[in-house]
């Protein structure tokens, strides 16, 4: 977890955030959600990499340590990061790993959920929200003031029963989608409320369809699964389709795997992508078996057609999410290969790289693995593959020398944010001979940079001069 200890070094990352914010294309907050979307555009030449997402939360008053009772909201959005009891900055590694190419504008989603489940009484939190680039910029959105009677708000049911059979079964689409968004605060059986959502899976108005999908999820009513597929096939909406996609990764039926696996091979860019997501969410040992197979049975996609590759992509990236220990001679078997394209490669390592979740010394067994192919990677042209073959390498069980020669290496790397990998991986590891390059480091270094080589000089005992 990183932390940020003070004011001074809140400001210090707004300083450095302020020359990538005009990338910024729009922002937004959803209070109903508690989500942030955001747009950016890639304005330079090259390809930039969303490698983290965040939250600050900066409790206002309020105790959010009690036994857990109440109800927690659970949107849809591309990354949830869920905050601590206390005020605290949270990061987590983005998966998949948000690339934006030159010239491109991206749209992804940051839920950000506060522990209102263990609140004691009456709080108030404000949150921002954290995108942080692969070469050292980290975005904070403004602040946003939560409070107990936002999340009380959602759960209030000002209907009986009756009226909201009454509104549900009415001609008004818009008291029908505020019917369906209230039924599951409502005390109706089970059995009840399945059989008036299945009617409004087939309601003409897609809003109607989507309350009712997302309501069958928060629900999990896992009896209408074979609606909801019926639903993924035969829309015509595209919006309706993305919603069924992610709901179907909150369910976590077996008999959901194959349509998602389906999107992958005959859906767009998108959905495909959604669709992995949704099936690394399930975390069923159904999904790496079938994916398995598939990845066995295609891998000439890895010099195929973009379409191919990107199949393949997200087929790998699901089983490299599960750390499934079978498909490891698959993936080494791609990164070896003259026949794999060389962005197949990198995207393949930046998998596997985005398993490390904080700079320590893994014990994954997986991970461990490619520890002897990481080792081409060091002297990649790309930045972000030598950035992600550092990290992997470090991680691993390597020899404390090699180790020492690749992170004296990094140092003098020609990118500062590989330079500041190596200088957070010297103080990780305890090798005390390079803290005169890191005090260097730490006395030209601002906002993010500053805070990790200087965390990294205090394990060595050095402090900065």
């Amino acid at each position: 977890m990183v932390r940020i200890k003070n004011i001074w070094v809140v400001l210090m990352v707004l300083f450095c955030s302020s020359g990538f914010s005009q990338n910024l294309v729009k922002s937004s907050f959803d209070k109903a959600n508690l989500t942030y979307t955001f747009t950016f555009q890639n304005e330079y030449n090259y390809p930039i990499y969303v490698i983290k997402v965040g939250a600050i939360g900066q409790i206002n008053f309020g105790d959010l340590r009690c036994p857990p009772s109440k109800w927690v909201p659970d949107p849809i959005a591309d990354y949830t990061v869920f905050l601590p009891p206390v005020s605290d900055t949270v990061f987590i590694n983005t998966v998949p790993v948000k690339t934006i190419y030159p010239r491109q504008t991206v749209t992804f989603s940051v839920a950000i959920i506060p522990p209102v489940a263990s609140a004691c009484d009456a709080w108030a939190i404000d949150v921002s929200a954290l995108v942080k680039f692969h070469f050292g910029y980290t975005f904070q959105s403004s602040a946003e003031l939560v409070m107990s009677q936002d999340i009380e708000s959602l759960a209030v049911n000002p209907y009986s029963d009756q009226e909201l059979i009454s509104m549900i079964n009415s001609s008004d689409p818009t008291g029908k989608v505020d019917a369906i968004r209230k039924l599951k605060f409502s005390g109706m059986d089970k059995q009840i409320l399945a059989n008036h959502l299945r009617a409004r899976l087939k309601d003409r108005d897609i809003h109607v369809r989507i309350a009712a999908t997302l309501a069958i999820k928060d629900l999990k009513i896992s009896t209408l699964n074979d609606e909801l597929i019926s639903n993924l096939f035969s829309s015509t909406e595209y919006e309706e389709r993305l919603i069924l996609i992610q709901v179907f990764g909150k369910m976590k039926d077996p008999a959901l795997v194959d349509p998602l696996i389906s999107r992958i091979l005959n859906g767009d860019t998108v959905e495909a992508g959604l669709a992995s997501k949704s099936l690394i969410d399930m975390n069923l040992v159904e999904v790496c078996n079938k994916v398995r197979f598939l990845l066995q049975k295609h891998e000439i996609w890895a010099g195929g057609s973009a379409v191919e590759k990107n199949k393949l992509l997200n087929l790998t990236r699901i089983v490299i999410r599960y750390r499934d220990m079978a498909s490891i001679p698959i993936i080494k078997k791609l990164l070896v290969s003259q026949a794999s394209a060389i962005d197949i490669k990198h995207n393949l390592l930046m998998d596997i790289a985005s398993l490390i979740e904080k700079y320590q010394v893994v014990k994954d067994a997986f991970v461990i693995s490619f520890r002897d192919l990481i080792v081409s990677f060091l002297n990649n042209k790309d930045d972000f593959v030598r950035y992600n073959a550092l990290n992997l390498y470090c991680a691993s069980d390597a020899e404390t020398k090699e180790k020492s020669k690749v992170i004296r290496k990094a140092l003098k790397d020609t990118e500062y944010h590989i330079q500041c990998r190596a200088a957070v991986w010297a103080g990780e590891l305890g090798f005390s001979e390079f803290v005169g390059d890191m005090q260097v480091m730490c006395q030209a270094a601002e906002g993010p940079e500053y805070t990790e080589i200087c965390e990294a000089l205090i394990k060595l005992n050095a402090g900065k001069n």
